[in-house]
């Protein structure tokens, strides 16, 4: 992917900010990155183990909030069950072990990713061959929360749109249980 700025280099820096409701997404290169002030010049990008530790004395401006990240981990030190993997070697590199770490270290891992994304809920896109009838119940959970807010705004005729959507994937549902 090519840095949005310049057009030329590969972009290595990917921000992402969120102000209010709205996500900005940019990929910058260095060189770029540097000259915008996200990051100094002749430094790399950060990578997942500088931000759950303490990050380097010369990380940039932005990155300075993310040094609590470290004190996720106070007191006894958790390890996986299956692989060994102790919640301080995921600190320090950034990689889990094998998937019983997403058990063994769920208060951690909950905690850590609360503070970097919206919500706890994957709301996004699903990978081809994924269970079609569990993203279409999450989709119709989420319609009825919308329909719940939506009737106590007094919004009746989104609410009556809201109340057919779900009728019509309960529909789908139960006529194609592997839809």
């Amino acid at each position: 992917m090519k840095c949005q700025i310049c057009n030329e280099n590969e972009a290595t820096v990917f921000l992402t900010t969120v102000e209010g409701q709205k996500l900005t997404k940019l990929c910058l290169c260095t060189a770029c990155a540097a000259s915008k002030g996200v990051l100094k010049e002749g430094l790399s990008a950060p990578t997942l183990s500088s931000f759950m530790g303490s990050p380097p004395a010369e990380t940039a401006p932005h990155q300075a909030g993310l040094k609590g990240l470290g004190s996720l981990v106070s007191g006894p030190n958790p390890s996986c069950d299956k692989c060994g993997m102790s919640f301080s070697d995921f600190k320090r590199t950034g990689r889990l072990g094998c998937v019983g770490c997403y058990d063994a270290f769920r208060e951690q891992l909950t905690e850590l990713l609360s503070g970097m994304h919206l919500g706890m809920e994957h709301l996004g896109k699903v990978a081809p061959g994924f269970d079609q009838e569990q993203v279409l119940h999450r989709e119709i959970e989420h319609l009825k929360k919308a329909l719940a807010t939506a009737v106590r705004s007094e919004h009746y005729e989104e609410a009556a749109k809201l109340r057919d959507r779900i009728q019509e994937l309960e529909r789908r549902v139960h006529e194609h249980p592997d839809a």
